[in-house]
């Protein structure tokens, strides 16, 4: 074989190479962008959903030092109102969390 066929040959083999990397590349890409996705959309919104529950969890309880301190009847029912809309975000989160 002459020099420039087997040149020709390396090169073609080289791009047949390159190309087998890149398509490969791709795949591991899109299986990389999943799984991240999967992450973020399982990994953080139970997080957030907890930190939410926290909150909720605490609400009552200032509710109560609050109505201890008031003197005002449509206060006192605002906060006893507040608890119970707590009651209710703390049911539907843990609700969340177990699915």
């Amino acid at each position: 074989m002459k020099i420039d066929a087997k040149l020709g040959f390396d090169f073609g083999v080289l791009i047949v190479l390159m190309v087998g990397i890149i398509i490969l590349s791709v795949y591991s890409l899109k299986k990389i962008d999943e799984s991240i996705n999967l992450m973020v959309i399982e990994g953080f919104t139970k997080p957030v959903i907890a930190n939410d529950f926290t909150d909720q969890l605490n609400l009552p309880e200032r509710s109560i030092h609050n109505i201890l301190s008031l003197s005002d009847r449509a206060d006192i029912q605002k906060e006893a109102e507040g608890i119970e809309g707590a009651r209710k975000i703390v049911t539907e989160n843990i609700e969340k969390l177990q699915k």
